[in-house]
């Protein structure tokens, strides 16, 4: 027989597993480019130099140190991003910097995480980078020591903490912070330009630059001064022109318009891109003291009658989703990986990429410009709500990151749509206006188009953007629904289908990974035979290459690549090596081929797992409760009477802790076999992935929770595990409750109270064995969410019950206590991991997808 200190150790030996199951061990992993990258890397920047301009190249070599202590873990090569939750610090000296012509910038070519930038301990920037450069002007009196030293400190961030944009951490490719490009300090002139803002269009055949470029001296002598711009087309000067200026001498910045015009003008389209060089010069006394250029092309994107004009013709979509990362799975810009994969897919049809989730280097769009591939750029705004049209500070840094976005890609033609957002939730009046001036924001008068995407078509018709991406999540697509919300209310704009957040699933009775190249192929087939297909001008299904994901997912199943989990959709593997069954769906210009052997599905062992424990557990309860009269006589009075059961055990009715542990295992048991049989079916459902995303923030913690959901025979021991620990916490609650009543009650009484009051799910055990099977076969679950409802009422009630009679208290004293440290539990825990969320930001998202894909 248990003692009351056995009690209390395995009590305790529970709590501890559970808490190191969670905590996992952090390693420090750490990807930077290999020397070779980094020639390629400073080759290009410098050839961007004019002569007028120099820079000191701060790439290479850096102290790696503890962002806490300040201790040196020793040295790292930069750009480096990694992976783990320290804060660090890069610091490299440079030599002395004395030029008293000159002005310097530091720049930063993609960061990532909460960044502090400082110069021989002078901070120069503080704030939160999201995948974009970062130009910083340095004092010039603060590069003069003769060894002057750079410090970058990076914080990671943390869930959904210190991030604007953010994102639901749902398939997210592996985020790297750190620093993923180049790092230079760059010396211009006194007077030189330092920014250029200008748009392009088209009227006749005449091609017009339009725009203003800034101006600023460390001087206040703008005077005398002679502008020109030239425009190249291939290194062939076309012509020049002077541009008027008015400047005030009393100023030290000033923004000069200009406006130029082409004729003819010659286009960009993907069979032929070409563009122009644009060179500002900026001359004094007949000598150039600056010049800057920048790509100009002309390209026109509209769309009319439904459907894109591309250069004022129709142009078909053949998208393919492309989430850039090299073989490691990491976002180190790779300059001869990107050409490959880019020219892959243009010799195998494809026209237009998608590019998910945040902004790649500006020098990617260089290679799509160059080669003639079209850009749909998702901002990584997916959780874009109302909160954040309320808040003032988050609504400017929103528009600023926009804006800074614009800057990006405007010289880019390739980049033809800006994606404000996924699964926007549109409910208030305010939050809708905010939304169309964020789209008349991005759209830049015409030079690029906006969309949102979204799992919900009907949510697509309220959107103020220029055309639609829905994300497939059905399995399989309800192709009657879909039409009924086409024919009522009728959209708007194009839409395109894509299947990027969640791959179309296998059947439910297998253990294979659901995200597969298969369904992808029948749902096609299934697109080619739909009446109203004219009303989808576009399909998005296939992703270029598998990537590693941010915060592992249940969608993608078992398939694990270093401790990380990879997301299996993929063309092409991460390693760029074309599948099978991609090569077959590419000959056959997507149509499936007849007599694939991978379209057969082996149905697995450990699917009947379910039913063979629950079959087990409940012989081994009717043996127990036909050989032990007393237990059988417990069940009994329990079930029957249990106010006066409770009386009794309150007074003289000894329960043995065997009898209540057979219990607490029995119903544990039959509980993980429902439980885990919901779980192990939806382990490929949005709302389920969701889910667990929010309760386990953390990569390593979901990577643990996903190797054990996929796996049955290890699922049903961890929920065993868990329902025990919940059945130790509510005896720990009646204990607590007892101490300020009287009399006491012993351990083995509270063990027994909210043990025996769960004697009602033993009424399940037939019924459990083959709950599995009946979600198998069944359509619809809301008959056994109401009949399991019930049941967990049932208990609720009937410890309420135990609780006020083992405490000699009313219902209400019970009832308010356990909510007392059920809040504050759940306080701890909130404010522990998710204080700076929005909760109702969460739950309007849960209400969409039980209500749309449940």
């Amino acid at each position: 027989m248990f003692q009351s200190g056995r009690s209390g150790f395995f009590l305790f030996w529970f709590v501890l597993m559970f808490i190191s199951f969670l905590s996992g061990q952090e390693q420090m992993v750490f990807f930077s480019q290999s020397e070779q990258l980094i020639g390629e890397q400073e080759r290009f920047f410098t050839r961007q130099l004019s002569p007028a301009r120099s820079m000191l190249l701060l790439n290479g070599t850096y102290d790696l140190l503890d962002g806490e202590s300040r201790i040196r873990l020793g040295q790292i090569t930069m750009p480096s991003v990694f992976h783990h939750s320290r804060s660090l610090i890069f610091q490299k000296i440079f030599p002395k910097q004395e030029n008293p012509d000159s002005r310097y910038f530091l720049y930063l070519e993609r960061l990532v995480g909460s960044i502090r930038i400082s110069i021989n301990d002078q901070l120069l920037y503080e704030g939160s980078r999201n995948f974009q450069p970062l130009l910083i002007s340095v004092p010039s009196d603060l590069v003069t020591r003769q060894s002057n030293t750079l410090a970058i400190y990076v914080t990671p961030w943390r869930g959904l903490k210190n991030q604007l944009p953010a994102w639901i951490p749902i398939n997210m490719p592996r985020v790297d912070h750190g620093s993923s490009g180049a790092i230079y300090l760059s010396m211009m002139p006194e007077t030189a330009i330092t920014g250029l803002d200008y748009r392009t269009y088209s009227r006749n055949e005449s091609g017009i630059i339009e725009g203003e470029f800034m101006i600023s001296s460390s001087t206040t002598h703008l005077s005398n001064i002679q502008i020109t711009v030239q425009i190249f087309q291939k290194n062939q000067l076309l012509g020049t022109f002077p541009i008027g200026t008015n400047l005030d001498s009393s100023l030290s910045q000033q923004r000069i318009p200009f406006k130029i015009i082409l004729q003819p003008r010659s286009v960009w389209s993907p069979e032929n891109p070409g563009y122009y060089r644009m060179m500002i010069n900026i001359s004094k006394d007949n000598r150039i003291i600056d010049q800057y250029s920048s790509r100009v092309a002309f390209r026109d994107i509209e769309i009319r009658n439904n459907r894109l004009y591309l250069n004022n013709e129709p142009f078909s979509w053949k998208g393919i989703n492309y989430v850039y990362q090299d073989s490691r799975g990491v976002s180190l810009f790779d300059r001869r990986l990107v050409i490959a994969d880019l020219q892959k897919l243009k010799s195998r049809g494809f026209n237009l990429i998608r590019i998910p989730y945040f902004p790649q280097s500006e020098r990617f769009y260089d290679l799509t410009d160059s080669l003639g591939i079209l850009c749909l750029q998702d901002l990584p705004l997916p959780l874009l709500a109302d909160y954040l049209f309320t808040d003032s500070t988050k609504t400017t840094n929103l528009f600023n990151y926009v804006k800074h976005f614009k800057k990006l890609i405007g010289p880019h033609p390739s980049v033809i749509a800006v994606g404000l957002n996924n699964f926007y939730l549109d409910n208030t009046s305010v939050g809708s206006a905010m939304l169309d001036s964020l789209a008349r924001l991005a759209e830049s008068d015409g030079e690029w188009l906006s969309y949102i995407s979204h799992f919900d078509q009907v949510a697509l018709q309220k959107s103020s953007a220029q055309f639609g991406i829905l994300e497939i999540l059905e399995r399989p697509l309800p192709w009657e629904k879909f039409d009924e919300d086409f024919d009522s209310e009728g959209m708007p704009y194009p839409l395109i289908l894509s299947a990027l957040s969640l791959p179309l699933s296998l059947p439910f009775d297998t253990s294979q990974v659901s995200a597969n190249l298969l369904p992808l192929q029948k749902m096609y087939m299934k697109l080619l035979e739909y009446p109203a297909k004219e009303k989808l001008v576009g399909q998005l299904f296939y992703t270029y290459s598998d990537y590693i994901l941010e915060t592992p997912s249940l969608q993608s199943g078992t398939i694990a690549d270093n401790e990380y989990q990879t997301y299996p959709q993929g063309l092409w593997s991460k390693d760029r090596k074309i599948k099978p069954l991609a090569e077959s769906i590419l000959k056959g210009n997507w149509i499936p081929q007849e007599g694939d052997p991978r379209s057969t599905i082996q149905k697995e062992i450990h699917t009947y797992l379910f039913l063979i424990i629950g079959i087990v557990n409940l012989f081994i309860f009717l043996f127990l409760y036909r050989s032990f009269m007393e237990f059988r006589k417990n069940i009994f009075r329990s079930l029957r009477k249990p106010h006066g059961f409770f009386v009794e055990l309150l007074e003289r009715r000894i329960i043995s802790y065997e009898q209540s542990f057979y219990l607490i295992l029995v119903i544990s048991v039959n509980a993980a076999v429902m439980l885990g049989g919901i779980i192990y079916f939806f382990r490929n459902n949005l709302l389920m992935d969701y889910l667990i995303s929010l309760i386990l923030p953390q990569a390593i913690a979901k990577q643990y929770a996903i190797h054990i959901i996929w796996k049955p025979y290890l699922l049903i021991p961890a929920i065993v595990g868990l329902i025990i620990i919940t059945f130790l916490f509510l005896t720990i609650i009646i204990q607590l409750f007892s101490f300020f009543r009287r009399p006491r009650i012993r351990l083995r009484q509270a063990v027994a109270t909210s043990t025996w009051a769960a004697s009602p799910f033993l009424l399940l055990l037939p019924f459990g064995m083959f709950f599995y099977n009946l979600l198998l076969v069944m359509k619809s679950y809301w008959i056994l969410g109401i009949a399991l409802l019930y049941f967990h009422v049932w208990y609720v009630i009937r410890w309420l019950n135990g609780a006020r009679v083992m405490t000699i208290s009313s219902y209400l004293r019970v009832i308010v206590f356990s909510l007392f440290l059920g809040i504050f539990l759940g306080a701890g825990i909130y404010f522990l991991f998710y204080h700076d969320l929005t909760l109702t930001v969460h739950l309007k998202m849960l209400i969409q997808i039980l209500t749309e894909h449940i």
